[in-house]
């Protein structure tokens, strides 16, 4: 019951195999909310990308490949800048223009176009400007790339979770009800935030009651924060790509 719960809450979870001391990361969903790029699945389009002679895998094509990695990456603002010099390179010798096309089909709502900016201005690819233009007419997208800038640049704890001050945390939540336009996708992600078990003991409570513990237990987490905090102030690191 546990599992199938957080599984209905998460897209991934890691499974460890404490003889080999290995982990496997399997991911069952390709975003957190359902209601996002519902037309990329099992069924979309394929190609096979050479990993080393003789050896090749199978992965979307291009279209919706690109419409999930632009997914992925807004969701989490870009705060990996390798992610977004994926995407660059799958950009540099693509039609963009057609490519916006096909991912905003696709469902992929503004991320296609919050990507396309950031590549254009951190990586140089060549957009049109027409497209530039179109895309930064939209006052949230040009509000989300802010956001994104500063998720770039965020120190890091040791876990690896971004050390935003708290009025970007909470923008950083927001940001997520504007990725894809509609209202089946903004109540998707109040569903997730609501039901989304951030700890063992949200799962051993009734499904009704999993909402009313994770906002009990918000003041905690927020709570923890400065502690959190406080260690880096000493010595920053740079964050890794």
């Amino acid at each position: 019951m546990h599992i199938r719960r957080y599984l209905a809450a998460h897209k991934e979870s890691e499974w460890y195999h404490d003889d080999r001391a290995t982990v496997v990361e399997l991911h069952t969903e390709l975003g957190d909310n359902r209601a996002a790029i519902t037309s990329i699945g099992l069924g979309s389009p394929r190609m096979l990308v050479e990993l080393m002679p003789g050896t090749s895998l199978a992965t979307l094509a291009t279209a919706p490949l690109f419409a999930y990695l632009v997914f992925h990456g807004a969701k989490h603002l870009w705060a990996r800048l390798k992610w977004l010099a994926d995407v660059a390179a799958l950009l540099h010798d693509a039609d963009v223009e057609t490519l916006y096309r096909e991912a905003i089909a696709l469902g992929a709502g503004r991320c296609p176009g919050l990507a396309i900016v950031l590549t254009h201005e951190l990586f140089g690819i060549a957009v049109p400007e027409g497209l530039l233009e179109e895309i930064r007419r939209d006052r949230v997208t040009r509000r989300l790339v802010r956001f994104c800038y500063t998720a770039i640049v965020a120190d890091e704890d040791a876990e690896g979770r971004l050390m935003r001050p708290m009025r970007e945390l909470i923008a950083f939540e927001r940001t997520q009800l504007w990725l894809v336009p509609g209202l089946a996708y903004r109540w998707g992600a109040v569903r997730s935030l609501l039901s989304r078990p951030n700890a063992v003991a949200h799962l051993q409570v009734p499904n009704w009651a999993v909402p009313a513990a994770i906002l009990t237990g918000l003041p905690l987490r927020l709570l923890r924060r400065p502690a959190r905090l406080r260690p880096q102030s000493a010595g920053k690191t740079a964050k890794s790509l």
